[in-house]
């Protein structure tokens, strides 16, 4: 089999090797540069899917760091599920302490015992298993649409994902049945048979680490919704609810007046502009050179009278350029870069026009960078539309928007942008993200809640007869609530306090891809503590209260 695999990979590699010299040996193959100037080479499919640098609309990538942050969290949640069904595995184990005592007097081996936690321990996980593998087929088209993937059902019968899960699910087998075998075999046969043995316990480290996990991510995937809530509403300067319509080619944009008459006259309309861009997509970018070596690229747009007023620019001071003024609109951050004290009537640098207007201000392409410098110029001959549909229903206004382009485009098919869907595809692997992170906290959450349930039902059932006799002697529901809850919730504190940092310095790196982003506050852990500690609680009271409404005389009786 090696020997195969050997043998195809190097054929592929001389295959490629030979194609790439052929198309490079052509004189005529095109190129950017001119013919036969390029030097063509072959990629891995996996090295271009995972690469952020292709940015071509036709070419789909993810970014690699995905998987990182996937597997980490894979691994987190698969820790805390491998524990709680360690504990509750060996809570099983304890409540048999009398079964494994009699075997054990009995003459039964190690072996023996290691073999029967290995038939148990393997039929529970197995079980999951076909549970989880049926579960997935009804999952796999939700997954699919909410991360763009394309998953199959067949992924079970690939070898690699076979193996993998084969690996985990024996090592969880090994683990649980050594720790069980080994705990049941250190102890004698007669301590095994006695009440005192029915004490239970768990570890108090592996219960706080799994906490610790379930509230880094809450703290995680609230700062992560905060933030996606305020790239999605915050103020950007400008009129986000914004329709661009281009123009099929440079001849027809001499049409597009006609086209803006006749949206203007639509009753959902507010304001409709001829320009050249928009802050989001489709803007210039230009390099001036000045006078002591050095240059500098500010964003550069266009437009007729209605510019401004349909973006919603605003204008600090001076006046709008017209077709009789040609000065040029700059925006406060050139006048700030320049030191320009009074900028009205002063040269832009680099270039000779003349400042007759500023204006605040505006987020160009998105808020992961800092706002640019910027210049504004009078143009009515611009190659697109844009159309201010704020407070309008945009789903029964674009058909509208549809028939007069047909009537002065008939030839050619109605294509539309939509600024604010524009903006949000550039926060597109910051979106996978945050559904990454929320969806995992969630079912952190979950398995930590239903780790902590069944534990305590363990202790109270191991501590009856103690809930009995305080209750005799006079305790209220308030105080054994407070007895059995207290050792949990301290746990869940110190987890919360280690949690705090870890989860603040994890979203202090992330936040800090943007220019603009919300502030790292009390509030956040607030939330994320009280939240956990709330589900938490309320796991606990099911069975507590429960304990605390028992007849205490049955309790002693039944102990």
């Amino acid at each position: 089999m090696e020997r195969w695999r050997y043998l195809c990979t190097a054929y592929k590699r001389k295959f490629s090797e030979s194609l790439i010299r052929k198309i490079n040996n052509d004189i005529q193959r095109p190129g950017l540069i001119g013919l036969g100037k390029m030097e063509y080479f072959l990629n891995p499919l996996t090295d271009s899917y995972f690469n952020t640098n292709n940015k071509m609309d036709y070419m789909r990538i993810r970014n690699p760091l995905f998987l990182t942050v996937g597997y980490i969290v894979c691994g987190l949640v698969l820790f805390i599920a491998s524990f709680n069904f360690i504990n509750l595995f060996l809570l099983s184990w304890q409540n048999r302490k009398k079964e494994i005592g009699i075997k054990k007097t009995l003459g039964v081996t190690q072996q023996s015992l290691f073999s029967l936690s290995v038939v148990e321990a393997g039929i529970y996980i197995l079980t999951g298993y076909f549970f989880v593998v049926d579960y997935y087929f009804y999952t796999i088209p939700i997954f699919n649409s909410v991360f763009e993937a394309n998953l199959s059902p067949n992924i079970f019968l690939n070898i690699k994902v076979i193996s993998a899960i084969g690996f985990v699910l024996f090592l969880t087998v090994v683990l649980v049945v050594v720790l069980s075998v080994a705990k049941q075999w250190r102890m004698k046969p007669i301590s095994l048979m006695t009440k005192y043995s029915s004490k239970v316990t768990f570890s108090r480290l592996l219960f706080t680490i799994q906490f610790f996990i379930s509230i880094t991510l809450a703290v995680c995937s609230i700062t992560i919704i905060q933030q996606m809530n305020y790239l999605e509403n915050a103020p950007l300067g400008f009129n986000r609810h914004i329709v661009q319509l281009n123009t099929p080619d440079k001849k027809t944009s001499e049409l597009l007046p006609v086209l803006k008459q006749k949206i203007s006259q639509l009753p959902d309309v507010n304001k409709v502009t001829v320009g050249n861009g928009n802050p989001i997509f489709g803007n210039w970018i230009a390099r001036y050179d000045l006078d002591n070596e050095e240059f500098y690229s500010p964003y550069l747009f266009s437009g007729d009278e209605d510019f401004l007023e349909t973006l919603d620019l605003r204008l600090i001071e001076g006046e709008l350029p017209t077709e009789t003024n040609s000065g040029k609109l700059v925006n406060r951050k050139l006048v700030q870069q320049f030191n320009l004290a009074n900028p009205i009537g002063e040269q832009v640098p680099g270039t000779k026009d003349i400042i007759i207007g500023v204006v605040e201000d505006f987020t160009c392409s998105s808020f992961k960078q800092e706002i640019p410098p910027v210049i504004i110029s009078y143009n009515k001959d611009g190659q697109s539309l844009l159309i201010d549909y704020g407070g309008s229903d945009l789903s029964k206004l674009l058909p509208q928007i549809q028939v007069a382009w047909m009537g002065v485009f008939a030839d050619y098919p109605f294509n539309y942008r939509i600024i604010q869907e524009e903006l949000m595809k550039k926060y597109k692997d910051d979106t996978f993200f945050f559904k990454i992170i929320v969806t995992f906290s969630v079912i952190s959450m979950i398995l930590s809640c239903f780790g902590l349930f069944a534990l305590s039902w363990a202790v109270i059932q191991s501590r009856t007869k103690e809930i009995g006799i305080r209750k005799v002697l006079g305790a209220t529901s308030m105080n054994i609530l407070h007895l059995l809850t207290l050792t949990f919730v301290k746990r869940i504190f110190i987890a919360f306090v280690i949690a705090a940092p870890v989860g603040y310095y994890l979203m202090y790196q992330w936040l800090a891809r943007f220019a603009n982003k919300i502030e790292m506050n009390i509030l956040i852990f607030g939330i994320a503590g009280v939240l956990v500690t709330l589900v938490a609680f309320v796991t606990l009271s099911l069975q507590t209260v429960k304990a605390t409404m028992m007849n205490p005389a049955d309790e002693i009786r039944n102990e």
